[in-house]
């Protein structure tokens, strides 16, 4: 099991800067299926540097059977404003990804981090 300090300084050692950004609604329009955000706000964290194998993921845990994401990265719940989800989008290296699935890392004092994966926006 990991612990708070090993999760920041992972982090720490490897992070780079990124962008979450949230809305404070959504609506879905049923005859077309298009859904249309309200006003966004974005969140600047380190993340541990999204990458394709997984590697630095599968620290956290297995990721075995995830196809959805073409990325994976890390970001601590310390000190969050916001629990990432699916469907956010995620700036990194100046490219908008989308979010495609969260999980939360968790301990006996609660969630250290959240590992999720990306995939380029359409």
């Amino acid at each position: 099991m990991f612990t708070l300090q090993e999760v920041a300084d992972m982090i720490r050692e490897d992070g780079v800067s990124a962008v979450f950004k949230t809305y404070a609604s959504a609506s879905l329009t049923p005859s077309t299926g298009k859904v249309t955000r309200g006003t966004s706000t974005s969140h600047t964290v380190t993340v541990v540097p999204p990458n394709a194998d997984g590697g630095v993921v599968e620290q956290y845990g297995s990721i075995d059977g995830v196809k959805e994401a073409k990325l994976f990265s890390v970001v601590a719940a310390l000190g969050l404003a916001f629990e990432p989800q699916v469907g956010q989008e995620f700036v990194w290296d100046n490219q908008t990804w989308a979010v495609t699935w969260v999980n939360p890392i968790r301990s006996n004092a609660g969630v250290l981090a959240y590992q999720f994966g990306i995939k380029g926006r359409a």
